[in-house]
């Protein structure tokens, strides 16, 4: 689950499915204030990874994502939801009632059904400013089966000496599958850290290479499932 740092900043508008966000105007924040003091929506859904949940911007089919992960309820996310309603100025502690059918429950068994552009075209809200802010609609521009090192998202996000600080924006990312951070790995090759257990991170990237058909590079790096095994052995054993 992500640790953010705490923080107040201006507000912003909503993110879309291409990653372009916009700086927010008297009428965009007063948007982003009456999506978040409605009472918040949540679902939680099945997946081969584990339990899914997300919290989202109010209880309509439609709502945007405000934070998600693969916990089994809500409360979960609270700091995650905390974090991504600081910025607006919205109450701590919002009302939050379950939903049954949403766009964003929807784009997730779409994703693990074989649609993997499917989280892609649901709206994120991405509230603050600077380098982590790019960071993270940079992730969004990430295509499903190809993976960024964190010097490359930092280049991509306006900063290519900024290789650490992204690896804190891929770590405090609250709406996690919406914004594939998953998709960012250190320079080794190897799956890094993940705030929902590197399992979770070889699976999603797994899926994802087995349903798209491979980009030859000349950095292409191939495990064996042997091998995928021998890292994750290595990594708990660190713990």
């Amino acid at each position: 689950m992500s640790t953010p740092t705490a923080g107040v900043a201006p507000p912003r508008g909503p993110q879309g499915p291409d990653g372009q966000g916009r700086p927010a105007t008297a009428s965009t924040a007063s948007a982003g204030l009456e999506v978040v003091a409605s009472p918040l929506g949540w679902f939680t859904v099945p997946t081969p990874d584990g339990p899914f949940t997300a919290i989202l911007g109010g209880c309509d089919a439609d709502a945007p994502v405000l934070a998600s992960g693969w916990v089994d309820r809500p409360e979960l996310l609270a700091v995650e939801v905390r974090r991504a309603l600081a910025p607006l100025k919205a109450a701590k502690d919002p009302i939050v009632r379950q939903v049954s059918s949403t766009l964003a429950a929807d784009a997730v068994e779409a994703y693990y059904g074989g649609d993997l552009a499917a989280i892609g075209r649901i709206v994120v809200i991405q509230a603050g400013e600077g380098f982590v802010i790019r960071a993270r609609r940079a992730m969004r521009r990430i295509p499903p089966g190809q993976t960024w090192t964190y010097a490359r998202l930092a280049a991509e996000a306006g900063n290519p000496k900024a290789a650490r600080a992204a690896g804190t924006a891929c770590s405090a990312n609250p709406a996690a599958l919406f914004v594939p951070c998953h998709r960012v790995l250190p320079a080794s090759g190897r799956p890094g850290a993940f705030g929902y257990g590197p399992e979770v991170k070889v699976s999603l990237l797994a899926r994802e290479a087995a349903l798209l058909p491979p980009i030859p590079t000349f950095t292409e790096v191939r495990y064996t499932t042997e091998q995928i095994e021998a890292i994750l052995d290595e990594m708990r054993g660190d713990h």
